[in-house]
């Protein structure tokens, strides 16, 4: 679990899984006392395979996060004190760095990365760490991952293991991080790298005036949370005609609910019943708005499907 577990009734499940099946293992982040004693005060019996744990670390002004050596010592020093914990790791999430400044990213990388390299090494020097089991250093984001792997595999040392928690890569997408692969080829000095292989389609169900089109898609259907979606293609059903790519000039200008304020150039070849492809800006909270998911070749035919839970 990538996250700390708070909730009274959730660390208590947790505790009975781990008491009822001496070979279920769990993991889980934390970052202060506080929540250190808020998994020993629902624990319940003893078991006897200990909940697994990693310290969190983060930036100031980002998320959660130990914010420096000192808070992770006060942390790790308290999970010590239990044989019910277990410390297996340190763990940080790099995807709250990105800005417009590829500069002032790099630096707050290091940054975050240094620290994490601190408390790393503060547990391998007092032996924190759970002496017969391998060790987890992990980052999760999609922006920077190959700054975090080369970091993270620097670090590690002994039997420690490098998890890279990098989602979006599954399908990329139109507009953030096209940006950010582009990024990740000149620092890897690559000519081609990631692909967006996610669209969303909706269809014109209404030109109310001269250069506006709504389309029956909206923040239900598609990620609003970063940038507004891109208008990659046009296709009219009916005709044999390949969907075709649209420049610049066809632009969502808003999104409701269920509806897509679409502003197409004057003359623009559209009408009702069109159908028309959008690119995405994080493909995350795309995901979350569907069920089902088609996988489709390049003439669009289906070949399979996926189930998301979220």
């Amino acid at each position: 679990m990538a996250n700390q577990l708070i909730g009274q009734r959730d660390i208590e499940y947790v505790w009975g899984e781990l008491i009822g099946d001496p070979e279920f293992e769990f993991y889980c982040l934390v970052d202060s006392i506080e929540g250190v004693k808020r998994l020993l005060q629902f624990s319940g019996l003893d078991p006897e395979n200990p909940m697994n744990l990693l310290v969190e670390v983060g930036l100031p002004n980002s998320r959660s996060g130990c914010r420096d050596l000192g808070q992770a010592i006060e942390v790790i020093d308290t999970i010590s004190k239990s044989k019910m914990l277990s410390l297996r790791g340190i763990e940080c999430y790099e995807g709250l760095v990105v800005s417009e400044s590829q500069g002032n990213d790099l630096h707050n990388i290091n940054a975050l990365f240094g620290l994490m390299k601190e408390v790393y090494d503060y547990c391998c020097m007092h032996r924190h760490f759970s002496s017969n089991r391998f060790t987890i250093l992990s980052a999760g984001g999609s922006a920077y991952f190959d700054l975090a792997a080369n970091a993270l595999s620097r670090m590690a040392n002994g039997d420690t293991r490098v998890l890279i928690r990098s989602g979006c890569y599954v399908t990329h997408d139109a507009l953030f991080y096209q940006r950010m692969t582009r990024r990740f080829n000149e620092r890897n000095t690559l000519e081609c790298g990631l692909k967006p292989a996610l669209e969303v389609w909706g269809q014109v169900q209404s030109k109310p005036e001269p250069g506006l089109a709504i389309v029956n898609v909206g923040k239900r259907d598609v990620s609003h949370d970063i940038e507004l979606p891109a208008v990659q293609s046009h296709h009219r059903p009916g005709t044999s005609k390949a969907p075709a790519a649209v420049d610049a000039s066809w632009r969502i200008r808003a999104l409701n609910d269920q509806h897509a304020h679409l502003v197409v150039p004057a003359g623009a070849d559209l009408t009702v019943g069109d159908l028309i492809a959008f690119g995405i800006s994080h493909p995350c909270t795309t995901f979350d708005k569907w069920r089902l998911i088609w996988l489709v070749n390049d003439d669009y035919s289906v070949q399979s499907a996926f189930w998301t839970y979220f």
